[in-house]
This record gives structure tokens, sequence and C-alpha cells, in this order.
């Protein structure tokens, strides 16, 4: 048998071309192989998106819908329902409302129309608002009232603070602090029910905007002090004022006629060196003076001196 051969116009096989021809298919089928292997992943199985829930008006009465588009609670209520945290179906109610006497009756119910807490007489939400004026609610506690005292419970249900006091109200633009009032006494306890200052005070006061910080407290002779989140007393009731910055454990208050930086630990760093601190930053105090402005060091030197 004779071998075939190649015709003349037949052009050569350029064999570069063939083993990077070879190359590419082992490298595909590599890939279709890897593929292969990989174990198919069942999206159905994965996290579902966590629902919310929404007040919503309509015919002149509230409802509640859910984040899908669903009727939760029909829209039969007079009143705004208070939904405090969007995640869970608990649904704050008001019925009975006279704005004269400033009376009306409060609830909680969940998304199957049930009521919740049912041993206390009157649920309510913990309605804040936060330094630009925008109203939030704690998602953690609820105010609960029993035989015309007030505590607190948590979501759950569980209580944190039994019904003891004659008030509970949130420090205004502070997150998870309450004010106390018993026997005429304010004190204050945070979202854990946790008595962070016992009621012994005239007024308790926030620092500044951050619980961290601490909380301004009066005596009953018309004294200011400070207390910290960890219930410890940093600054005396001996200040005619504490002013409302801090930094770096250090804070400008007024004794008299004295204007002080003073530190956590007591000792006066400045006095008298000048008449309105802006904030701390750091060591350094940004001041003000004739309204011009300046930046001063702990240590009463001017870093920038006063300018418009």
């Amino acid at each position: 048998m004779s071998k075939g051969k190649r015709y003349d116009g037949e052009p050569k096989l350029n064999m570069k071309k063939v083993i990077a021809t070879i190359f590419v298919l082992v490298v595909l089928i590599m890939i279709i192989v890897l593929v292969l292997r990989v174990p198919k992943i069942d999206i159905s199985k994965g996290k579902n998106v966590a629902n919310s829930y929404i007040a919503v008006y309509t015919n002149d009465k509230w409802g509640v819908i859910n984040s899908k588009g669903e009727i939760v609670v029909d829209a039969k209520y007079d009143n705004m329902i208070i939904i405090p945290d969007p995640t869970k179906d608990i649904f704050i109610c008001q019925e009975n409302v006279d704005v004269e006497n400033e009376t009306y009756t409060s609830f909680a119910i969940n998304e199957k129309g049930e009521k919740l807490y049912s041993s206390y007489e009157q649920i309510e939400a913990m309605q804040n608002v936060d330094e630009n004026g925008i109203v939030f609610y704690d998602t953690n506690v609820l105010k609960v009232e029993k035989d015309g005292k007030y505590g607190l419970i948590n979501f759950n249900g569980k209580e944190l603070i039994s019904p003891q006091y004659d008030s509970i109200v949130p420090l205004q633009k502070v997150s998870k602090s309450f004010v106390t009032e018993k026997d005429g006494k304010k004190g204050l306890v945070d979202n854990a029910g946790s008595v962070i200052i016992e009621n012994q005070y005239e007024a308790i006061l926030p620092l500044t905007n951050k619980y961290e910080d601490g909380y301004i407290v009066k005596s009953e002779d018309d004294k200011y002090g400070l207390i910290n989140y960890n219930k410890k007393e940093v600054l005396e009731c001996k200040y005619s004022q504490i002013m409302n910055i801090c930094g770096s454990d250090m804070y400008v208050v007024k004794e008299g006629e004295d204007i002080k930086l003073v530190t956590a630990d007591r000792k006066t760093k400045l006095l008298n060196t000048f008449t309105e601190a802006i904030s701390i930053d750091n060591s350094n105090l940004i001041i003000k003076e004739n309204n011009k402005y300046g930046v001063m060091s702990s240590e009463g030197d001017m870093v920038i001196p006063r300018r418009i």
C-alpha cells in the first residue's frame, strides 16, 4: 500500500500554531473539568432578606404593611402606629385619646393582632430626638406602667426595671439613657436596666450627645457635678456651671466667677485664661473672645492667635 502524499499546492503545517492550538484545547478541557467539579449552589437555601414594617395612613386610619407591600395590620386606628424597631413585629397603638386631659390608652400588638405584654396597663415606645431634631426610638426597651408606676421591659417582654418610678423619660439627644423620677428626685438608668445615677438630684442633663461622655447632675443647692456612664463621680457637685464640652478627660467649668479647665482627677489646668471655650481637641481648646476665635493649649500657650 502506497503512502499518501501532500499535494504540491497544499501549504506546509505550521508546527507552532499546531502546538498553540493543542495547548488552548488542553486549557479549555481543564476549565470544563473544574467547572463540573464545583458543587452547585442552591440559591433557594440562601439567607432570607430581613422583613421590615412600615406604618401607613389610608382612609383617615392607620395600619401597618411589610416590605413586600402586604397588609399586616388593617388600617383601623385613629392615631399613628409607632414601630420602634422596623425589623420586629411590635407595634405600639393608642386609643381613647383625650387631648384636653392628656390621657390615652397605649398597648402593643404583633402582626397577628395579638396583644403583647398584657400584664401591664400601658406600653409605650421610648421616643427621643437627636441633635438635628430627628425623632428616633430606642430599639431595645419599652416603657411600661402598672399601678401608676413606670418601669422598663425589653422587646422579649423581660422586665429590666420593675414599675417603681413616678416617671421615666429619655434624656434628650442622648441614646440609651433614661431619666427617672422618684419622690421628686431625679436619677438615670440605661437601656440594659442598670441604675447609673441614684435618685438624689434636682436634674440630670447631658454633657454632650454621647452617653460615653457622662452626665451633668444638679444638686439641691444649684451646684453641678459630673457622673460618667460607669457610675463614677468625675466632678463633685460644687460648680456653678459645667460647659457642654469635653475631651482628653478635661472639662470646662465655672466655679463662682472663675472659669477653669479641670481634669478628671480634679486638677485645675487653666484658670481665667479664656472667657469662652467652643471645643476641646486633644490637648488644645478652641476659644472665643470678642467674636474672635483662637486655639490655646491646655498649658495656656496660644497655638493660634485669636482671629475673626
